[in-house]
């Protein structure tokens, strides 16, 4: 006969320095004899308990609805009228909620079930032959845990069906068991395999992969909380694992006397529920809801600091005993199987920049180093400029990579062409239009700038005609503080004898760029957008029409272009020390270039316009309205209005904390009001697309309660 197991309500006040309050319940809970905690005569006390006939159940907690899974049926409950809402006699090994239904699996059966939330009804089964368990949702799809198999597989939940597939372990009994997803990364436990493997949640590519002490057997519930993984055990090795994302450090706890059936985190405490058969819960808005037997237990437990490790938020007073014993730091293993050190969580930067670098460029770094005026360094160099003539399609001999970012590009251009007196004019469409006026006006020059409306692109003619006789005329290509593309050929075309200075940072390597053909006489860029590099370059160029008029002794020592050209590879003989080039970053750019080049110009134009198109289409589709002028849109770079009532910095937080993914907000007076939303270099591509929209949606249903 079935035990009957209860769901209880629970709020809680208490943490490590301060003892829980008795309250009264109808069954005793005997206290636990765990030498885990430091705090065991403290347990957690029930506020209300709503009986039901399951037993050893998943739990899943909302404001509106509380929902239980076993072997035998799910189950819906209504946690403000206390009483069962729906029951549907399927299985549920595991449970999950996401896009708009319940998701139950069926290991014995061989498929995951989609339930109605409001009617508990199967609308759809998806076939999984290899003993589906754990499951979990991600920004892109629910997550399944195929544990005969050795995979983990995404369901497309738009075709109810499995769109990929990854191998994560050993198949048969020792395959993934239990699921847990935190800010874009799924962690799935491989039982009697002592291990823990990270996968992106968007793409489903293996990251690394924790290897856990013998004496663990991690096949329990896990949970990510602050950037600790908390992982439980179980064949009789009823322990806990505690690692730190970020450091490795890893610590097991000393024998908890049963299984830990579930975690939660309340300020400086981390409790836990165990009994004979692990119970489990859930929690929203500070309730806990938990499927609980007569026999269950409640642990406090508060995390000690390793050795040379400083406390974080959930190290508590009490801790665990020493004498449980604390390995040092978690073995972590990169995929190719090479040791990896201090793990910084990887980011998917879709904001304004930096972009995510293309792998090559990122592997250039760990080369080993070369001097500034190593022989093979220089060649590197002047292939590096070579390919750098390329993307800005220049023939101009001074086309280097200066030592600094793009802002340091924009001071260099000015610094070497405005004599005092010169009359700059400036098309000011957005951020920086403003910063070229101020720089141009700290160099001694007649600033004329020619305001727009943000958001809309550069108008020709009035800049054409904002002065007679310019020594400069000055214009952001792709504004990225907006979004919106300006038509720098026919400022070019327009511009008779003065000096065409384009800024080309978010354009470069993005959208077309004809320096030469479109009369540009000095540009700068930045390599940390299209060009998939990390920051930290200005690639430059300027004519022999523009040196020629440049300032003999400029104000900067550091960017003065007639020292320069000496060193990077102007000078006729051998090369003159001007400063300690940043040589690993040059290699990097070199990479990053050979990738862009080898896969064609042309092409990687029309991998940033498709990428750009589809999430532009696909936020308009969600009911945003873009912000940019239409015609006049950046693929690279989309900027798409805040809804009303909607607060911009909550949903990039959760973006940034829930999905690991970036977003800028807007700039200037647009600061709260608009979202910058890049796909550059290697992320402008559909995976990527489809990663930001779901993501995006996610957070907004968050934002909106």
């Amino acid at each position: 006969m079935r035990r009957v197991a209860a769901v209880v309500v629970l709020v809680l006040v208490a943490s490590c320095s301060e003892a829980a309050v008795e309250k009264p319940k109808p069954t005793p809970v005997p206290s636990p004899t765990s030498t885990y905690a430091s705090h065991d005569e403290a347990p957690i006390q029930p506020a209300s308990w709503i009986a039901t006939d399951l037993d050893d159940a998943d739990a899943w907690a909302s404001k509106d609805s509380i929902l239980l899974a076993n072997d035998v049926s799910v189950i819906s409950i209504d946690p403000e009228k206390e009483r069962v809402r729906w029951r549907t006699d399927v299985p549920g090994f595991g449970l999950a909620v996401g896009f708009g239904s319940v998701w139950a699996s069926d290991g014995e059966g061989e498929v995951v079930r989609r339930l109605d939330p409001e009617t508990g009804v199967v609308t759809a089964k998806i076939r999984s032959d290899r003993y589906p368990i754990g499951l979990a949702v991600g920004p892109t799809g629910v997550w399944v845990a195929e544990h005969h198999g050795g995979d983990v597989a995404r369901i497309d939940p738009k075709k109810n069906r499995v769109a990929i597939r990854t191998k994560v372990g050993p198949t048969g009994n020792d395959g993934p068991h239990q699921l847990t997803i935190d800010g874009g990364h799924l962690y799935v436990d491989m039982i009697n395999d002592n291990t823990v493997v990270e996968v992106d949640a968007g793409s489903g590519k293996l990251l690394e992969t924790f290897e856990l002490p013998d004496e663990f057997t991690a096949c329990g519930p896990m949970r990510v909380d602050e950037g600790v993984l908390w992982v439980t055990a179980c064949m009789e090795k009823e322990k806990v694992a505690r690692i730190d994302l970020a450091s490795g450090d890893m610590m097991i706890s000393g024998d908890l006397g049963s299984w830990a059936g579930g975690f939660l985190f309340r300020d400086e405490t981390v409790w836990l529920s165990t009994k004979s058969v692990p119970p489990d819960f859930s929690s929203t808005g500070g309730v806990l809801v938990g499927v609980v037997a007569p026999t269950a237990t409640w642990s406090r437990a508060c995390a000690p600091t390793p050795r040379g490790t400083a406390r974080s938020r959930r190290s508590g007073r009490g801790g665990f005993p020493r004498r449980a014993g604390w390995p040092g730091t978690a073995r972590r293993t990169s995929i190719d199987g090479g040791s990896v050190g201090r793990m910084i969580r990887e980011r998917h930067l879709f904001g304004p920049g930096p972009t995510n670098p293309y792998p090559e460029a990122t592997a250039a770094l760990a080369r080993p180093l070369l001097g500034h005026l190593d022989p093979e360094f220089i060649a590197l160099m002047d292939d590096t400029c070579r390919m750098l003539r390329e993307v800005w399609g220049t023939a101009n001999a001074r086309t280097i990579p200066l030592s600094a970012t793009g802002s340091a590009g924009m001071e260099a251009s000015f610094v070497n062409t405005v004599h005092p007196g010169d009359v700059v004019v400036v098309a000011v469409n957005g951020l920086f239009g403003q910063r070229m006026c101020d720089v141009a006006e700290r160099c001694g020059a007649e600033v004329v700038a020619v305001e727009h409306e943000w958001g809309q692109p550069v108008d020709v003619d009035r800049v054409l005609s904002a002065h007679p006789s310019p020594a400069i005329i000055a214009a952001v290509h792709a504004e990225t503080s907006t979004g919106a593309r300006s038509d720098i050929a026919a400022l070019g075309a327009g511009k008779g004898d003065a000096l065409l200075l384009a800024d080309a940072v978010t354009s470069i390597a993005g959208i077309e760029l004809r320096a030469d053909d479109w009369s540009i006489d000095i540009g700068y860029a930045g390599t940390q957008k299209c060009l998939g590099v990390a920051p930290g370059l200005a690639p430059f160029t300027i004519n022999d029409r523009a040196f020629e008029r440049r300032v003999e002794k400029p104000r900067s020592w550091y960017l003065d272009l007639g020292l320069l050209g000496g060193y990077v590879g102007e000078a006729s003989g051998g090369r003159t020390y001007h400063h300690t080039a940043p040589t690993a970053m040059v290699a990097s750019l070199h990479a990053g270039l050979t990738r862009v080049l080898e896969e064609g110009l042309p092409a990687v134009w029309q991998r940033h316009a498709e990428a750009g198109q589809q999430l532009q289409d696909g936020l308009e589709k969600m009911g945003l309205e873009l912000f940019a002028a239409e015609g006049h849109r950046l693929p690279e770079l989309t900027t798409v209005k805040v809804p009303d009532g909607i607060d911009s910095a909550r949903v990039r937080a959760l973006l940034l904390e829930r999905h690991g993914i970036e977003i800028g907000a807007g700039a200037g007076a647009y600061a709260s009001s608009v979202w910058r939303i890049g796909l550059m270099g290697p992320n402008a591509r559909p995976d990527a697309v489809l990663l930001v929209l779901a993501a995006l949606e996610d957070a907004l249903g968050e934002a909106r309660g």
